[in-house]
């Protein structure tokens, strides 16, 4: 053995630091329960009301829908009946034919 050996002082282990102090892990679990409450708040109690407005709003554009697609289908007809009546006296006219 050298004196080498005997010289050297044993490392000192380095002390782990936590990876959250207790501050911040006390600030970090404060916003994740904010953040909780305050999705359990918009589902159970926004959610429901802007749902209700919603679906009476989606109801109502259903019937336009559906008054403006036989209104629609009415023209169309009629349009063509015109279209064949205009046919009709082209036809029967000198010029028509």
């Amino acid at each position: 053995m050298s004196d080498d050996d005997f010289d050297e002082e044993p490392r000192k282990k380095k002390k782990r630091k936590p990876l959250l102090s207790g501050k911040q892990a006390t600030v970090i679990l404060a916003l994740l329960l904010i953040f909780l409450a305050g999705a359990a708040f918009q589902h159970y109690y926004i959610e429901p009301v802007i749902g209700e407005g919603l679906s009476a709003k989606l109801s109502d554009c259903l019937v336009q829908s559906q008054v403006l697609d036989e209104r629609f289908v009415s023209c169309s007809d009629e349009s063509r009946a015109c279209e064949f009546q205009l046919e009709q006296c082209l036809s029967g006219s000198p010029m028509g034919g």
